[in-house]
């Protein structure tokens, strides 16, 4: 709720209104029902950056796209 509140708050100065205080980085329906993760994204978060940049670098170049 404090988030909210100061996410809300904005002063008027000479260069106009600018805000104040923290911004939330998920909407309000995103964190009462966080979207579902994908294969991919479970898949994603336990590989380790070599094989991370591997699997990047192939889709790039093509490989494995249809997986």
């Amino acid at each position: 709720m404090q988030a909210i509140a100061e996410n809300t708050t904005h002063y008027l100065t000479g260069k106009g209104v600018e805000d104040y205080g923290k911004s939330m980085n998920k909407s309000w329906a995103e964190i009462i029902d966080p979207p579902k993760t994908t294969k991919e994204e479970k898949e994603l978060e336990n590989i380790d950056c070599v094989e991370f940049t591997k699997k990047m670098f192939d889709k790039i170049r093509g490989k494995g796209a249809n997986k």
